[in-house]
C-alpha cells in the first residue's frame, strides 16, 4: 500500500473540454476570410459568452494554427475539423499548462502538464489521461517514473520518496506490489546457500543496451566466500522487478549472491543483502560463521581486501578466500 507522503486525488482533474460552442448567427460574430460562403482563411470568431477563436478556418470550421479563450482557458496550437489536432499550449484558468500533442480534442502523444501548485507530469498521453511511460514529481519531491493506466501508476515503475525510501517494481491501480519472499534466512543458512558473500563498495551502475537489468560494479572491501577477478573487483546484476534491490553510487553494501550468466553474480531482496552500515551485527555473525582455530588467535575470517588478495588459513597455507582456509582446517 502507498500510504506515506502522495495525495492522489486524481492528478489530472483539469480534463475537462473548453470547446463547444455553437456559431450559429444568434450567438456568434465573424470577421474574416470566406470562400465558397463559408469561414475559409484568416479569421476572428467571437461568441456572446465571451469565448473567441483567432487564427485559421477551412470550410467554415477551425483548422490550421489559432488561438482560443474560454472562461479563462486559453489554447495556442493546431486545429484540425474544429478540435485541437497536432501541437499546441492549453493554459487552464487556475494556472496549469500543458504543452504537447492533441488528438481528436484530446490530450494524446507526448507532452508535459505543469500543475498551478507546483507539480508536473510528463511522458505519454492517450484520451486526455496519462498512458504509457512516464513522470511525475510531486511538490514535496517525491517522484514516479514509469508506466501508467488512465492517470494511475501501472505497470513497472520506481517510486521515490522525498525522504529517501524507494518502491521499484510492479505498481497497480497505484498501489506497489511488494515483493513475496519466503521466510528470511538465518545468517548461517545464507552464507551456506551463497556461492559469494561479500561486503563491496559500489563504484558504477551500467544500464544495459536494451533498458532490461543494471550490471554493478563493486570494490570488494570485506569477502567471507566466492571466487572474484583482479583487481578486487566484482559484478552484479539487477533488474527492475519489485524483487530487486536498488544501488547507489558509493554505498558500501552486503551482499549474499549466487552465480548468473557470464559468471556475473545476482542477488534479490529475499537474500540477507543489505546496505553495509545496517549490517554490523550480521558481518559479526560472519566472522562467526568460520572462525579459525585456536592454534592462530591472531587471524580473522574476513580479511579486508586492502590489505591483501590472500587469506592466510589456520593451518598456516594461504589460500584464496576464507571460505576455502576453513574447508582446510
Amino acid at each position: 500500500m502507498i500510504n506515506r507522503f502522495i495525495l492522489f486525488f486524481l492528478l489530472f482533474v483539469l480534463t475537462k473540454p473548453i470547446f463547444a460552442q455553437s456559431d450559429n448567427s444568434e450567438s456568434f460574430t465573424y470577421d474574416g476570410k470566406y470562400k465558397k460562403g463559408l469561414r475559409h482563411g484568416q479569421g476572428i470568431g467571437v461568441w456572446t459568452d465571451g469565448s473567441r477563436y483567432e487564427g485559421m478556418w477551412k470550410y467554415g470550421a477551425m483548422n490550421g494554427k489559432g488561438t482560443y479563450t474560454s472562461n479563462g482557458n486559453q489554447y495556442e496550437g493546431m486545429w484540425k475539423n474544429g478540435k485541437k489536432e497536432g501541437t499546441g499550449i492549453l493554459t487552464y484558468a487556475d494556472g496549469s499548462i500543458y504543452t504537447g500533442d492533441f488528438k481528436d480534442d484530446q490530450r494524446s502523444g507526448n507532452g508535459k502538464m505543469k500543475f498551478a501548485d507546483g507539480s508536473s507530469h510528463e511522458g505519454q498521453w492517450e484520451n486526455d489521461m496519462a498512458n504509457g511511460s512516464g513522470k511525475h514529481i510531486w511538490t514535496s519531491g517525491t517522484q514516479y517514473i514509469g508506466e501508467w493506466k488512465d492517470n494511475q501508476m501501472h505497470g513497472q515503475g520506481i517510486l521515490i520518496y522525498f525522504d529517501g525510501k524507494v518502491d521499484q517494481g510492479e505498481f497497480k491501480n497505484n498501489e506497489y506490489e511488494p515483493c513475496e519472499c519466503p521466510i528470511l534466512k538465518t545468517v548461517t543458512e545464507e552464507f551456506n546457500d551463497s556461492e559469494a558473500v561479500f561486503v563491496g563498495k559500489v563504484l558504477e551502475v551500467y544500464t544495459d543496451e536494451n533498458g532490461e537489468f543494471e550490471e554493478i560494479i563493486m570494490e570488494i572491501e570485506n569477502y567471507w566466500k566466492g571466487e572474484f577477478g583482479f583487481g578486487r573487483r566484482v559484478i552484479i546484476t539487477a533488474g527492475y522487478s519489485s524483487c530487486d534491490n536498488v544501488y547507489y553510487d558509493n554505498e558500501s553494501y552486503l551482499v549474499y549472491a549466487k552465480s548468473g550468466t557470464r559468471g556475473i553474480y545476482q542477488t534479490t531482496k529475499c537474500s540477507r543483502t543489505n546496505l553495509a552500515e545496517v549490517s554490523g551485527w550480521e558481518i559479526e555473525e560472519l566472522n562467526k560463521v568460520i572462525p579459525c582455530k585456536s592454534n592462530a588467535p591472531n587471524s580473522r575470517a574476513a580479511l579486508p581486501s586492502n590489505e591483501s588478495d590472500f587469506v592466510c588459513g589456520c593451518d598456516g597455507e594461504t589460500y584464496r578466500n576464507p571460505y576455502q582456509a576453513k574447508k582446510n582446517g
